[in-house]
């Protein structure tokens, strides 16, 4: 299988990610060319990502690909207000390759974006999108939702678009879910993943799957279905029988932000929710965290008692980054492929992915980052847009998280960290043997 895979940016989450768990896979995934997709506030090049993707479709398979990235230059550009690029890419590529299925995903803006000619364009380019699946251009097509409250302009625009999608009779080929940044790798791990994969799911707190984490507007039960469903899994009631053990980590009643809070919550009492994932390894299921408690990374103290008990290769998967769906859909991208056979549990490519995971989620986003944060902020530096200071950050980030990682494994490894953007949000962080 060859895919051919437009990214929404570039971002780690949405280009190096899926391109690692695709090689560990051994799936075919071809790209355009980094230069040409844009970084941070530099927009992609539309038409030369079209034209790539053109090209491309002779030879591919399926095309995974951004509305976003085709009709603006990536999520940060669609937010500009200037008008989308029209898709006609997508329908030279049919045309050129009748037999290619094209799996597009857009995005419906996040709720604080007030700008209603901003939000216009965005509703326009996903119309434009839903109007290609009538035509069978696109096979099929998943809108996220990005960051956003209970209530807002969202809801609206999301109730229209569903609407629309009714009266093109395309409903069953559309997925409307919570998140934005983890569909990509979901639809490239969806393709070399078994499709009746059965999921059990084990909260840390019942009663918090019927409560909205933060930056999200339904429960995240609901969340977790849908996600699930787009995996084209089936949630079971208990975890006999499981292909995936899906371990929740469920949020307080109110969940913090571990980058944007300065006070936190304390620790709270894990033990038994260990215990519980210790004892769900035993069903014959490979064991999925997505450590939820916070957004923006993970609960320290529940990840350093997971981690004195069991070893990283004992995991398929361990999420716990930005959005409760970011880390859900991250979750079910890795373990399904494990649960189906393609990516090897003891093999060196899955012990440096879940490591590198564990590095950034746990290490950098909850520990690091909130030091460098802080340090930077003092500084009168902006943590959103580093400017000037972006090398000097970018070096102690480096050197910093080189030597938490291999202090933290206790292993000898090759670790290399660097900032992708000019801010402190994310990083990028390789680890090889």
């Amino acid at each position: 299988m060859i895919i051919a895979y437009v990214p929404v940016d570039d971002r780690p989450c949405n280009l190096r990610i899926p391109l690692k768990l695709a090689a560990l896979a051994g799936i075919n995934v071809r790209t355009p060319p980094r230069s040409i997709l844009g970084n941070f506030n530099v927009p992609g090049d539309t038409e030369a990502v079209s034209a790539w993707l053109v090209e491309s479709a002779g030879e591919a398979d399926l095309v995974v690909a951004s509305i976003e990235m085709l009709c603006f230059g990536g999520l940060l550009a669609s937010r500009s207000g200037r008008p989308p690029l029209d898709l006609g890419a997508l329908t030279m590529a049919k045309k050129r390759n009748p037999k290619l299925r094209i799996d597009a995903f857009a995005v419906i803006m996040k709720s604080s974006v007030a700008d209603p000619d901003i939000r216009k364009c965005g509703h326009r380019a996903i119309r434009a999108s839903l109007d290609l699946l009538s035509r069978g251009t696109i096979d099929h097509l998943v809108v996220g939702q990005d960051d956003a409250a209970l209530t807002g302009p969202h809801a609206e625009e999301r109730d229209a678009l569903i609407q629309y999608a009714g009266e093109l009779d395309v409903s069953d080929s559309v997925r409307f879910i919570s998140g934005a940044d983890e569909i990509g790798m979901m639809l490239v791990s969806r393709a070399a993943s078994k499709d009746d994969l059965k999921v059990g799911v084990l909260y840390s707190n019942e009663a918090a799957a019927g409560r909205a984490a933060l930056y999200e507007d339904r429960p995240l039960r609901e969340s977790i279905e849908d996600h699930v469903a787009l995996m084209e899994g089936e949630i079971i009631d208990s975890p006999r029988g499981a292909d995936v053990l899906l371990c929740v980590n469920s949020p307080d009643e109110k969940q913090s932000d571990l980058f944007l809070d300065k006070d936190m919550p304390g620790e709270r009492d894990d033990a038994p929710f260990v215990s519980s994932i210790i004892k769900g390894r035993e069903y014959g299921a490979v064991v999925a965290v997505a450590d939820l408690r916070f957004a923006n990374g993970a609960d320290p103290a529940f990840a350093d008692r997971l981690f004195k008990k069991l070893r990283p290769n004992d995991l398929a998967s361990f999420s716990a980054w930005n959005t409760a769906s970011n880390s859900i859909g991250s979750a079910l991208a890795h373990s399904f492929l494990v649960a189906s056979g393609k990516v090897r549990r003891d093999g060196r490519g899955q012990a440096a992915f879940i490591r590198e995971r564990i590095a950034d989620e746990y290490l950098y986003q909850s520990v690091l980052r909130r030091r460098i944060r802080d340090d930077v902020v003092s500084r009168g530096v902006s943590p959103f847009d580093l400017r000037d200071h972006y090398h000097p950050v970018n070096w102690a980030v480096k050197e910093e998280l080189k030597n938490m990682t291999s202090a933290f494994f206790r292993e000898k490894a090759g670790v290399e960290a660097a900032l992708p953007w000019p801010r402190i949000f994310e990083v990028d962080i390789n680890i090889h043997y």
